[in-house]
C-alpha cells in the first residue's frame, strides 16, 4: 500500500517537471520541487504564468536602450523595450498604448 503513495508522489513530480518545461521554466528544478512538496508543487506550477522569453537582440540591455546610440526620433517602449517612434501612440511590436 505504501508503494502506491510513493508512485503517486513520483508521478506528481514528473508531471510538475513536464508542465514547468512547457512554460519555459527549469524542469529539473521543478522536478525537485515536485518531489519535495508533491501535489502542491503541481498546483504551484499550474498557477504560475509562463516566463516571457528574453529579447532576441544580443545588444539589448534595458539600461542602455537596446544597444543603439541616442537618437532623438525614437524612444523605448515601456513594456517591451523595443525602439518606437517618439510620436507613436501605440507600440508596433507589443501593442502597448502610450500616454
Amino acid at each position: 500500500m505504501m508503494w502506491i503513495g510513493a508512485f503517486a508522489w513520483a508521478v506528481c513530480a514528473v508531471v510538475t517537471a513536464i508542465i514547468a518545461g512547457s512554460r519555459d521554466r527549469n524542469p529539473i528544478a521543478w522536478l525537485g520541487i515536485g518531489a519535495v512538496i508533491g501535489i502542491f508543487g503541481l498546483i504551484l506550477v499550474i498557477a504560475l504564468p509562463a516566463v516571457r522569453p528574453a529579447p532576441s537582440s544580443s545588444l539589448h540591455h534595458p539600461l542602455i536602450g537596446a544597444g543603439r546610440k541616442h537618437d532623438a526620433s525614437v524612444r523605448d517602449c515601456p513594456d517591451c523595450r523595443e525602439a518606437i517612434s517618439i510620436s507613436a501612440s501605440k507600440c508596433e511590436h507589443c501593442g502597448f498604448r502610450l500616454a
